[in-house]
């Protein structure tokens, strides 16, 4: 909602800059997930086959945006064809990650860390009538819609307000903002004993996120809402393929915990995305 409004009221930087900046924000958030987990190193621990895969598929769709920039003059009618194309690598890899999980090739060791989630209960939620946790979920979701149709009027007030360019508002507040409700999911899934399901929230989430750009250039209409993307937006996607290429690492190596109590992953994260956001405001 937040970047579809933004885009038809032709703020193309904060339309890119808030589903970028969801994307990158929410990735650092997984080091404060695993900050909440103390029993060991939560990438290790939430070792699964499909959240790698949709981190590889994230890097994908992040660098076919980044190309869309530099391809602006190419159009069919006001939309890019790289938006097509973003939707349609998004839905194969789902295909694949569906096909991992009914026939993985291959499985992360289990051990006692990786055990622990089969083994606790997820709360409270799953002893509730279904039609109630449909019910609330309807209700919450519906909150979060109309709070992102809000938030793209705040967004572009703040930006003609303050002077600031639009990509820096849509990264810094409103995708701020809009990623806070996946903090809390992850965390609470974390104290639950949920672990993939706290890693996926975010992996899946950010992959998901990814086509905003896309639906931003649907709602575009002066032309391919890549035209609009500026020097900032550009480090962003770098930023977030970046921040998803050290968590694909973290997944793959799996380290248990280092002296912080944490991986070596996370550390890096929460590092690249204060520098990385550091460097924007200089930009």
């Amino acid at each position: 909602m937040t970047t579809a409004h933004a885009a038809h009221s032709s703020l193309p930087g904060l339309a890119i800059g808030n589903g970028l900046g969801s994307i990158a924000v929410q990735t650092a958030f997984l080091a404060v997930a695993d900050f909440a987990y103390r029993q060991g190193n939560l990438e290790h621990a939430a070792a699964s086959v499909a959240n790698l895969l949709n981190a590889f598929l994230l890097i994908v769709i992040l660098a076919v945006v980044l190309l869309a920039t530099m391809t602006t003059d190419m159009a069919i009618g006001h939309i890019s064809p790289m938006s097509i194309a973003i939707f349609a690598i998004y839905m194969f890899g789902l295909k694949l990650a569906q096909n991992t999980i009914h026939s993985p090739m291959w499985r992360p060791v289990r051990n006692e860390v990786t055990k622990a989630e089969n083994q606790e209960k997820y709360g409270r939620a799953s002893q509730n009538r279904t039609s109630r946790l449909i019910g609330h979920f309807i209700a919450h979701g519906t909150v979060l819609v109309a709070s992102g149709f809000l938030l793209s009027h705040i967004g572009g007030s703040l930006s003609e307000r303050f002077g600031l360019p639009d990509t820096l508002v849509g990264a810094s507040v409103t995708g701020l903002i809009t990623s806070l409700p996946e903090l809390v999911t992850t965390v609470a899934a974390v104290r639950q004993g949920a672990l993939v399901l706290a890693v996926s929230n975010i992996v899946g989430g950010n992959t998901f996120d990814s086509l905003f750009v896309a639906v931003g250039d649907l709602f575009y209409i002066p032309g391919p809402i890549y035209r609009g993307a500026t020097v900032q937006d550009q480090f962003l996607m770098g930023l977030s393929i970046l921040l998803t290429a050290v968590l694909g690492a973290g997944l793959v190596v799996r380290q248990r915990r280092d002296w912080s109590g944490i991986g070596f992953e996370s550390i890096a994260m929460l590092v690249i995305y204060g520098l990385g956001m550091t460097m924007m405001f200089l930009l």
